[in-house]
């Protein structure tokens, strides 16, 4: 999880597709409910730093949390914020599943390979509308529902997105709720701007 973090900060996208596909073939059944933290707290490249070699990392850390520097990624800023603001944790919870799907659709969108995107966007809403808490424990819904409704939108799929969100904002365990409410106004102004414009002569 750490490398492919750092492989998306560094632009360094198709290096990211490799890393998950080493990634997802050890995301077994007994890795669940494991987890990826975030927080501006910890550098991501610490490991880096020690003098850790990408294999040592893969075989240590792939599977076990993390901490990540929120400040540096755009991605999940609003909700880190947002939950620092009501808890003052910046942590976030994240199964590993969403978190690589979210890495995939961004990485897929800069490089403009929209058909793999939208692929991995089905795989991600198949995932989060059939996982009866097996994948993703009811505790991490909100910000799984949250992530989708994130995708969707950067995918265009405005309407899908804003019933993703709304499942984020009317779930009892989400603890960002400035964050949902920012995000579906941001929404609902993004399609007033889009049709408008249609009806502009």
């Amino acid at each position: 999880m750490l490398l492919a973090s750092c492989a998306y900060l560094n632009g360094e996208y198709y290096k990211l597709f490799q890393i998950v596909n080493v990634i997802q073939k050890k995301l077994q059944r007994e890795y669940i409910y494991l987890w990826c933290i975030f927080s501006k707290m910890d550098s991501i490249f610490s490991y880096k730093e020690q003098g850790m070699s990408d294999e040592t990392i893969m075989k240590t850390r792939v599977l076990d949390g993390f901490r990540y520097e929120t400040w540096k990624s755009q991605l999940l800023r609003l909700e880190s914020e947002a939950k620092e603001r009501n808890s003052g944790n910046d942590v976030l919870e994240l199964p590993p599943l969403v978190f690589l799907n979210l890495l995939l659709i961004f990485s897929y969108s800069r490089l403009n390979l929209k058909d793999n995107r939208n692929k991995v966007l089905r795989d991600l809403q198949h995932l989060l509308c059939n996982d009866n808490n097996y994948h993703i424990s009811k505790y991490r819904k909100a910000i799984s529902w949250e992530i989708l409704g994130i995708c969707q939108q950067l995918c265009g799929n405005y309407d899908s997105a804003y019933q993703s969100y709304l499942k984020a904002l009317n779930d009892q365990y989400n603890d960002f709720k400035q964050a949902t409410i920012a995000r579906i106004i941001t929404l609902f102004l993004k399609i007033w701007r889009t049709r408008s414009t249609a009806f502009v002569v």
